[in-house]
């Protein structure tokens, strides 16, 4: 009635679809595009901010066995090293003594967490060091839990254990053997502080 041929129609219909799925497209893609753009600015944020504070653990090992590191899986190793300022070998006894830790294995998170609590409650002394404090899912003053970005305002020795992971910051400098773009913005699940032994302090 307003003079279109079934032909005119479909024409019409198909044209729109395509318009349609055009814009869909764009759209699609502008929200990739951003998303790229907010990543790409997240990392340099973060690499920025590390800038002079992160230090791969992995060197350090490498530097304290003369080249000979050859162990993966190794973080708890790796962060109870730095903490505790031991040679990896050392650290690497320790883990498979208190931990069961074998070569090459890492060690399950729960297990993990309830030999750290274990060996804060007895107050294990390691190198002249122990545990002060153990605190699982540790939070700030408004309730919200702490991520591994805290810890870099905090003076002080920090054991960090996070979703399968464990790192260690000292002083306000991130020791880690991953990702650390990964591991900055990711929530702490157990905190243990880690102090310098004094006898005369813990007698009195």
């Amino acid at each position: 009635m307003f003079g279109f041929t079934y032909s005119t129609v479909i024409s019409i219909a198909l044209y729109w679809i395509l318009i349609t799925t055009l814009v869909a497209i764009i759209i699609l893609a502008w929200y990739h595009m951003t998303g790229i753009l907010m990543d790409i600015y997240e990392n340099w944020s973060i690499e920025r901010t590390l800038k002079g504070r992160f230090v791969d653990s992995v060197e350090i090992a490498q530097q304290n066995t003369g080249g000979a590191y050859d162990d993966s899986n190794a973080c708890t190793v790796l962060s109870r090293m730095v903490a505790f300022d031991m040679t990896f070998v050392d650290a690497q006894e320790y883990l498979r003594a208190n931990f069961g830790r074998a070569l090459n294995d890492g060690v399950l998170t729960t297990l993990y967490h309830e030999t750290l609590d274990c060996l804060y409650e007895r107050g294990d002394v390691v190198n002249g060091k122990y545990f002060t404090s153990s605190i699982s899912l540790p939070k700030n003053d408004k309730g919200d839990n702490l991520r591994v970005k805290d810890y870099l305002n905090k003076e002080g020795t920090y054991l960090l254990s996070i979703n399968g992971h464990a790192i260690c910051v000292k002083d306000g400098v991130l020791y880690d053997s991953g990702d650390m773009f990964n591991t900055y913005n990711t929530p702490v699940r157990l905190e243990n502080k880690v102090e310098d032994f004094d006898i005369l302090a813990f007698i009195n």
